[in-house]
Formats: C-alpha cells, sequence, structure tokens
C-alpha cells in the first residue's frame, strides 16, 4: 500500500537498505504476502535500497518497493517508481518497480 502517511507526503516518506540478518548471509526474500510461507517473488541482495511504504501490525513485515534508481542502467533501463508524487488516499501500489514484504529483520531505515 502507499499512501499510507495521508496527501500532505510523499506516496512513500521512507527508504531503507537490505541487510544481512544475524549469521545469515542469504539473500532477503521478497515475498507476494507478509508471512514466511508466501509465494517468493525475488531476492534483494544485501545493500539493495528500498521505499518503505506499508508495515505489519507487528511490524514484523514491510511492504516494500525497490528502488532501481540504483541499479546500473547497463542492466536495467532507468525508472521512476512513482513514489515521490503524492497520493490522495491509501492505494495499492500499481507502478512498474518490484514490490512486495519483506522481513523487516532484514531492513535498517535510512530516511523518513
Amino acid at each position: 500500500m502507499i499512501g499510507e502517511d495521508g496527501a500532505s507526503f510523499s506516496a512513500c516518506e521512507t527508504m531503507g537498505t537490505i541487510i544481512a540478518a544475524g549469521d545469515d548471509e542469504l539473500p532477503a526474500q521478497l515475498r507476494a504476502a507478509p508471512f514466511a510461507d508466501s509465494k517468493s517473488a525475488g531476492r534483494l541482495a544485501p545493500g539493495s535500497r528500498v521505499y518503505v511504504c506499508s508495515r505489519t501490525l507487528d511490524q514484523k513485515w514491510l511492504g516494500v518497493v525497490l528502488d532501481v534508481s540504483n541499479v546500473p542502467a547497463a542492466t536495467t533501463p532507468a525508472m521512476e517508481c512513482g513514489l515521490k508524487r503524492r497520493v490522495e488516499r491509501k492505494q495499492p501500489y500499481s507502478g512498474p518497480c518490484p514490490s512486495g514484504w519483506v522481513s523487516s529483520a532484514y531492513v535498517r531505515l535510512i530516511a523518513g
């Protein structure tokens, strides 16, 4: 979901970076829903930046959109995720960037 902070703010105000959690050197899993048994939507390598747009009530899962602006243009075309604009109400994200849920243990908040 985007727009959870209201119409006066950008669609997603918070940025995070993916980290290794504890002794786990495996990449973080991007999930289709906020639980471990949910279908994998991809892997997020440590150092990947994400927009944090939503959270579960227990704060264990974060709804994220992958920030593709820091991916080299040679491998991925530059793309605007559409999250800097304001949205009038809370709504599902339907932009072009990869999105899903990641365990909060793998995300270090860096801005917002």
